[in-house]
């Protein structure tokens, strides 16, 4: 057969109405935007460790089999946040099979997404590769590096992960990905970072859900669950005057404080990253010749849950 290229990769992910059940992602409508994708096959070694005379290894069966995706996204306005047809962002489905709920809010135009621990929804992607074929279903998402830095698109790293039945030759056509139109890069014009509410000479924001993923397999199913999420956030910024806010005395009482970072698009649409954060490490680092701090630590969300962090997209 004739060679095909690596490079030739694609991903379909829909949210599904049952758990399990193919959801059928078509190109047209659920295409999905990623960056340097790969997948995999995994499972559980069963080993069977038969006595014999002589040195041999152990032969297996694979149990519980599953497959994942992994790779990088950007992050995107909706066209009009708050709109119940134009308001849902392009990177939807795997925000809400990652953990997170959607809201809309109308006027003044907003779309939120806030961490759920139940009723997450799970989903089907079709993955194609140089002319290959996964289908997963009932697939969930741990997701990472969540950053809005100066000098880059805001970005983050997904590894969806459900079960699979097969890996078949298929070729995909027709993908659309209008909703993934390019972001603006974060700059001096378009950024913002604060501490506490105050203002910093920022460079980067970013968070990792810390979401713990385990196939659970019983007589009648086998469920991809996210069992457990421990955010963390990090951020880099130079030295701010202590007058105005002191990132030891923070970390030394342990108070909890709002981190917020703010991008803007040319035609003033706004994504909005905010942390409930508890600083545990300040580290002095070089950051362009000068001295800066790399702070990181936990998301803590209030007594109410589902605020440790949140992502807000914002109408002009």
């Amino acid at each position: 057969m004739p060679l095909e290229s690596f490079r030739s990769r694609a991903l379909l992910l829909k949210v599904e109405t049952t758990e399990g059940t193919d959801a059928v992602p078509t190109a047209a409508l659920d295409a999905f935007q990623l960056f340097d994708g790969s997948s995999g096959v995994t499972g559980d070694v069963v080993e069977r460790e038969i006595d014999r005379p002589y040195f041999t290894n152990n032969p297996f069966v694979v149990a519980n089999p599953r497959a994942f995706i992994e790779g990088s996204f950007e992050i995107v306005p909706p066209a009009v946040p708050g709109n119940a047809t134009t308001g849902i962002a392009a990177i939807d489905t795997l925000l809400r099979i990652g953990g997170m709920a959607r809201t809309l809010v109308a006027a003044p135009g907003q779309t939120r997404y806030n961490p759920i621990s139940t009723a997450i929804p799970s989903g089907t992607a079709y993955w194609y590769h140089a002319g290959t074929h996964k289908k997963i279903t009932g697939a969930r998402a741990a997701l990472s590096a969540i950053e809005m830095a100066v000098g880059n698109y805001m970005r983050g790293q997904l590894r969806i992960e459900g079960n699979y039945i097969n890996v078949e030759e298929a070729t995909v056509s027709g993908l659309v990905y209008t909703p993934f139109a390019a972001p603006r890069v974060g700059s001096t014009e378009s950024m913002q970072l604060s501490f506490n509410g105050v203002n910093v000479e920022g460079k980067s924001l970013s968070i990792d859900f810390g979401t713990e993923q385990r196939t659970i397999e019983h007589t009648e199913a086998r469920l991809n669950r996210i069992t457990d999420r421990r955010a963390t956030f990090s951020a880099r910024l130079y030295r701010p005057t202590l007058a105005t806010f002191n990132p030891w005395t923070a970390w030394r009482t342990g108070t909890i404080i709002p981190i917020v970072g703010i991008h803007n698009e040319l035609d003033n649409r706004v994504t909005r990253l905010e942390v409930n954060a508890q600083i545990e490490g300040i580290n002095e680092v070089e950051i362009d010749g000068d001295l800066g701090l790399e702070i990181t630590g936990r998301c803590i969300a209030t007594s109410t849950g589902g605020d440790e962090f949140v992502l807000r997209f914002n109408a002009p």
